[in-house]
């Protein structure tokens, strides 16, 4: 296929033949077309042949962690999901909230979100902030508790517990010793 699809990206594509395809295949090789049966038999394997790209193309080619192939329709659902997260740091929606947001029903939500992004839901939301949190303590003259709510943190102590298990520094020592090295 040539051209571009609705959303820019190229539509060249090339879907390597598997064994549920190949008899198909090879029958369009081999036909003769010598009567009205043979066409038949041509439109045949040109449908199957239809069929299975089109479910090939409509399975991403991206494997989660767990190696399992998510549909483009999912994979797409799940995008939406990890921008609304990263777009709400500092008011970070639940997952029944984002689940309606995306169309999917919660259960599946995690269990996709895991399998695409290796993480939970929280937990990416959670490294979102904290690498937020993290440039605004080296970009920002923000005091502390106002980069806790920035991110979406109600308690700057709850905070800096999350931000020292993550760096291994309380947010005000970050701030210190990257300002010292920037010298």
């Amino acid at each position: 296929m040539h051209g571009r699809s609705n959303d820019g990206t190229s539509l060249d594509e090339q879907i390597d033949i598997d064994e549920r395809s190949l008899p198909y295949a090879r029958g369009l090789l081999d036909l003769g077309f010598h009567d009205d049966a043979d066409i038949l038999t041509a439109e045949q394997s040109i449908l199957a042949l239809l069929a299975w790209a089109y479910s090939k193309h409509n399975m991403a080619p991206s494997a989660g962690s767990e190696g399992q192939t998510l549909p483009q329709r999912t994979v797409t659902k799940l995008r939406l999901a990890a921008e609304i997260l990263s777009q709400r740091l500092d008011d970070p929606p639940t997952i029944a909230e984002l689940s309606a947001l995306v169309g999917m029903n919660e259960c599946d939500l995690k269990r996709c979100f895991k399998c695409r992004y290796g993480d939970s839901i929280a937990s990416f939301s959670r490294g979102k902030r904290l690498a937020t949190a993290q440039d605004l303590l080296l970009h920002s003259g923000l005091s502390v508790a106002e980069i806790a709510l920035e991110v979406g943190f109600t308690n700057p102590s709850q905070f800096a517990r999350a931000f020292r298990r993550r760096f291994d520094l309380n947010p005000a020592q970050y701030r210190h010793s990257a300002g010292r090295r920037g010298q």
